[in-house]
């Protein structure tokens, strides 16, 4: 029998290769541990209540919830809350609402460059609860306004609901959200040159959806799942209240374990084209593995999109629109 010991030696070591990469990816996997947990940018409360009286919770002088039922509402973490209590009327409709807002940002690939700002959206939601007998009705207005656009791709947006049903907010991001061309402003939006913004602030470019359920129990959390669709069908999500998530891991972290998605309080200064997130932020690293309780600040502007808080380019009120 004629044995080919060149064939061999050249399966054997392309062998001994792939074992080596797969290796050094499962490292990589491993090393970082990601505390998915600790990438949730606020936490649950329940609003107190006193009879005859409306509770009033603000942050600094920002409306997050007015109610006389009892109910949760969300705060960002680490931010510290005043609560008021306001006379009512006697004859009065038992509800209230809270507010709260974030910054989705995300990847598009699973092995990406992780500057997270290939799609970007700003997520208003408003959660009216009314008292109906013994149980309660819900509404949730989530208004999304497309910030920055950074794809090669087509990607598809949408949102997760409460009650786990998806609803495709986009089948095309940059053509639905954006509006205006390429051939006049180009493919991306808001993340190559900081001295050129492309508002969104308005009726055009802003969605809102509107989810209800009727007759559920008091003090109920709903939370809500955004999500992209790239090219290759891969459905990525924000590492964004993930534990009542049905997901793989592998929709909610890349191949080098950094997250897919992340989503921060209120407006974020993200990343510039290209522009690795922890060239802008040195503390990512410890945030995503749960050294430290928050992302922290800005440690290099100059590699993020920093005109955005002067720009007016954030909605905060996007329901006075609707």
């Amino acid at each position: 029998m004629n044995i080919n010991f060149s064939l061999i030696k050249n399966s054997i070591l392309f062998l001994s290769i792939a074992f080596l990469l797969t290796s050094c990816l499962s490292n990589k996997r491993g090393d970082r541990e990601l505390k998915l947990e600790n990438l949730e940018p606020f936490q649950t409360k329940i609003a107190p209540i006193k009879e005859g009286y409306q509770t009033l919770i603000t942050i600094e002088e920002d409306t997050i919830c007015l109610t006389n039922i009892e109910m949760t509402y969300l705060i960002g973490k680490g931010e510290i809350e005043t609560i008021t209590y306001i006379p009512q009327a006697k004859d009065v409709v038992y509800g209230g609402y809270d507010w709260h807002r974030f910054t989705a940002c995300f990847e598009d690939i699973r092995y990406g460059d992780n500057d997270y700002n290939d799609f970007v959206c700003y997520i208003s939601a408003e959660k009216k609860e009314k008292k109906v007998g013994n149980s309660y009705n819900v509404t949730i207005d989530y208004y999304i306004q497309p910030i920055a656009f950074g794809s090669g791709q087509n990607l598809r947006f949408g949102l997760t609901l409460p009650d786990m049903r998806d609803t495709i907010i986009s089948d095309s991001v940059r053509k639905d959200m954006f509006i205006a061309s390429v051939d006049d402003i180009g493919l991306f939006v808001n993340t190559a040159d900081p001295l050129y913004v492309y508002l969104t602030c308005d009726r055009n470019h802003i969605r809102k959806i509107t989810w209800e359920k009727t007759g559920v129990e008091k003090n109920q959390q709903w939370q809500v799942h955004p999500f992209i669709i790239n090219e290759a069908g891969e459905k990525l999500y924000v590492a964004l209240n993930t534990s009542s998530l049905p997901a793989s891991s592998l929709q909610i972290v890349g191949v080098y374990g950094y997250p897919l998605g992340i989503a921060t309080k209120n407006a974020f200064m993200y990343p510039l084209e290209k522009k690795n997130i922890n060239t802008c932020y040195s503390g990512f690293n410890d945030w995503i593995l749960g050294n430290t309780s928050s992302l922290g600040g800005v440690t290099n502007i100059n590699n993020c999109f920093h005109t955005i808080h002067s720009s007016g380019l954030f909605k905060n009120n996007p329901q006075n629109l609707f």
